[in-house]
């Protein structure tokens, strides 16, 4: 993954899920790869299950967040503005503030959100 060489990362992830499937830990890097390659979608997919598997990874709610957000980002070049996507991002930051009250990533990309949906609004 850190070699960029994302079709190899996926496949290891992979096969690390065929041996162990409650792997928290993969399905978050594994959501990051989706994430970084814009196929939000399957990064949403892949912390929702890592959230499943273990309902305090603060890290997963994070990061579905900023899927959501990158998700709705998308949707704006097309002028398609879906507002719930926004609206859950908002959600998964204060699960993972309420997981960790000093999560300052969290409280930061929260803060981007509601600039988000303050513009939303206008």
């Amino acid at each position: 993954m850190e070699l960029k060489k994302y079709d190899k990362a996926i496949s290891d992830f992979e096969k690390a899920l065929q041996l162990k499937p409650q792997y928290t830990s993969v399905y978050i890097h594994r959501a990051i790869i989706w994430d970084k390659i814009g196929d939000y979608d399957r990064a949403i997919s892949d912390d929702t299950k890592a959230i499943q598997i273990n309902p305090l990874s603060k890290i997963a709610y994070k990061n579905r967040g900023n899927s959501f957000l990158r998700k709705f980002g998308e949707g704006t070049n097309n002028r398609v503005y879906d507002k719930g996507l926004v609206d859950q991002a908002i959600a998964d930051f204060k699960r993972a503030l309420k997981i960790d009250p000093n999560y300052t990533d969290a409280y930061h990309d929260l803060q981007i959100a509601y600039k988000m949906l303050q513009l939303l609004n206008q």
